[in-house]
């Protein structure tokens, strides 16, 4: 058995409308600190929360989303400003540890409303939602999948009977327990749409353009037997 490990995420946003450069406003983590105030959980332009009592852990260099233990446990941030440019990059660096039969998933949000009906829902306990999801777990037994979900705020997802066929896009990808950092690229330019992982295309579509205004989040949620989230 796997003892639980701490894991990392960072985010950072990158325009590419006229030249390449980072929004400080919408990015953590690419500079030497996180936060500039550990103890108040500070991070500059996000709102970090936990359900219930849990209040995810803000260290200089992660943020703990899901502890290693106990389990059952949902974190979540979102930017407090919208996203203003059309073409942009995304890069969110994160690592899932776990015991052998962990489980747990992490969600990408790209949504018209700064938090989609609730703080810390994937795509099977959110209602309605204008957006994007990515939605990282141990879908179809493989060892782990990405898969991208879109909505227009008219279906709810928690009461669809086919959730996992809205997806428009996936790719396998065995994510826990590596013992490195896993890198999730989300991109859009003049080509559309774009996912990759580890630098490498994970799904694509030329059909996809999302609006400005809109704001990221990042939220995560451990089983029992958990898997801990950064």
């Amino acid at each position: 058995m796997r003892v639980s490990t701490l894991t990392t995420l960072l985010l950072s946003l990158t325009s590419q409308t006229l030249a390449q450069f980072t929004v400080e406003a919408l990015s953590f983590g690419h500079l030497d600190s996180i936060s500039p105030d550990i103890e108040a959980r500070f991070i500059p332009g996000w709102t970090l929360a936990g359900a219930d009592t849990f209040q995810p852990p803000v260290l200089s260099d992660r943020i703990i989303l899901t502890p290693p233990t106990p389990g059952n446990k949902r974190g979540g941030l979102w930017t407090t400003h919208p996203l203003t440019y059309s073409e942009w990059e995304v890069k969110a660096e994160f690592r899932a540890s776990g015991q052998e039969r962990g489980s747990g998933n992490m969600q990408i949000w790209l949504s018209k409303d700064t938090v989609p009906m609730e703080k810390f829902s994937s795509v099977y306990t959110v209602d309605r939602f204008d957006g994007l999801v990515l939605q990282i777990d141990q879908y179809g037994g493989m060892g782990g999948s990405i898969r991208g979900f879109l909505s227009d705020g008219s279906v709810s997802f928690k009461n669809h009977h086919n959730v996992d066929g809205l997806a428009f896009g996936h790719c396998d990808y065995a994510y826990r327990n590596l013992g490195r950092m896993s890198k999730v690229t989300l991109k859009q330019d003049h080509g559309g749409f774009h996912v990759l992982v580890d630098d490498r295309t994970c799904f694509s579509s030329s059909e996809i353009q999302l609006p400005k205004g809109y704001y990221f989040g990042v939220t995560a949620a451990s089983a029992e037997n958990p898997d801990s989230f950064e």
